[in-house]
């Protein structure tokens, strides 16, 4: 049958497949005893490691602090705007609309998922809190942004210094990066071969950083 080939094929074991399963139960194990230890309510932290800390995903020093400083500010102004908004279900619905339908329409940037999952996922969990109830959206506010602090650092230190990740996934980014810059090349070239008095060709980039290290 199509259907068992196809998944026979797409659920074959593979090497690489029992290594980043491996690494993702690690982190959101770690994030779910971090959370227990320190006492933060509710499963925001686990189910923000399990989710973000998917297979090719990985975190640096740089994007594990760009994460703490937009959650910190993420929570330091939705609680004050969904506050405001309490009284007026209609302005609160127009709200979650703008955040959605901006974060959709930026997704197409994967270089901004992270940020952009991470501000849908904490303007909901906010939200909900200060809706149905109201008296703990502080509260709330401050274990979503425990959470994701938790779950930020087990992420950091396991993708870093623990179990860092396999160099295939930054193999890949790079090939992609140079296919890139390759396609932009052949579109300036294309389009100054047919009006030649367009601007002149910028000077010819390194073709990969890959063969830059080579080099070295």
């Amino acid at each position: 049958m199509p259907l068992v080939r196809f998944l026979a094929k797409e659920l074959a074991p593979t090497h690489r497949r029992f290594i980043e399963a491996g690494r993702s139960a690690v982190k959101a194990t770690l994030t779910t005893a971090a959370a227990a230890i320190l006492q933060i309510l509710g499963p925001f932290g686990p189910l923000f490691a399990f989710r973000i800390g998917q297979p090719g995903i990985s975190l640096g020093l740089f994007e594990g602090g760009l994460i703490i400083v937009v959650a910190a500010a993420m929570q330091a102004a939705i609680v004050p705007i969904t506050g405001k908004l309490l009284d007026y279900p209609g302005l609160i619905m127009a709200f979650l609309f703008a955040v959605f339908a901006t974060t959709a329409y930026l997704l197409s940037n994967t270089r901004l998922f992270l940020i952009l999952a991470l501000v849908a996922v904490g303007t909901i969990t906010t939200v909900h809190s200060g809706i149905f109830e109201p008296g703990q959206i502080c509260w709330g506010s401050t274990y979503t942004f425990d959470g994701i602090l938790a779950a930020t650092v087990v992420m950091v230190a396991v993708d870093i210094w623990i179990w860092p990740s396999p160099a295939e996934a930054r193999l890949l980014e790079s090939v992609a990066a140079d296919m890139e810059r390759s396609r932009i090349r052949f579109r300036m070239v294309c389009r100054h071969y047919l009006e030649p008095s367009a601007a002149p060709l910028p000077a010819p980039q390194l073709a990969s950083r890959l063969a830059h290290i080579w080099r070295c």
